[in-house]
C-alpha cells in the first residue's frame, strides 16, 4: 500500500487544534455505533458533531479574516472575483394543469 504523503497545506486554513474535535467525533461516532438505542451517546455524538463542525467554522473565518488583513487591495479584489459565484439563472416556470384532475398516472 502506498504511503499516504501530503501536498503542502492544502487547507490553508487547518490548525492542530482542530485534531482535538475530530478525535472525539471519531470516538463518539464509534460509541454510538455500538449501542444505536442509547440515546445518550446519540446526544454525545449530536454535540461532538457540531462542536467539530463549529471549530472548523471558526478557523475558516479567522483564517479569512487573516489573510484580508495581510494583503494588498489588488490581491483582494482578485480574490473575490475568482471566488465569485457564476451568475444564477432563473428556472423558467412550468407550463402545467393547475390541478392533477383528469391526468392518467
Amino acid at each position: 500500500m502506498p504511503k499516504v504523503t501530503s501536498k503542502g497545506r492544502s487547507k490553508p486554513w487547518w490548525i492542530s487544534e482542530l485534531k482535538g474535535p475530530g478525535k472525539n467525533l471519531a470516538k463518539a461516532q464509534l460509541q454510538a455505533q455500538s449501542k444505536p438505542n442509547s440515546n445518550i451517546l446519540k446526544d454525545a455524538d449530536r454535540r461532538a458533531r457540531n462542536e467539530g463542525f463549529q471549530a472548523i467554522q471558526d478557523a475558516k473565518k479567522n483564517h479569512g479574516n487573516e489573510f484580508l488583513e495581510q494583503e494588498d487591495t489588488q490581491t483582494i479584489i482578485n480574490t473575490m472575483a475568482s471566488t465569485k459565484e457564476l451568475h444564477m439563472q432563473r428556472m423558467p416556470d412550468l407550463q402545467m394543469e393547475s390541478s392533477f384532475e383528469g391526468l392518467e398516472i
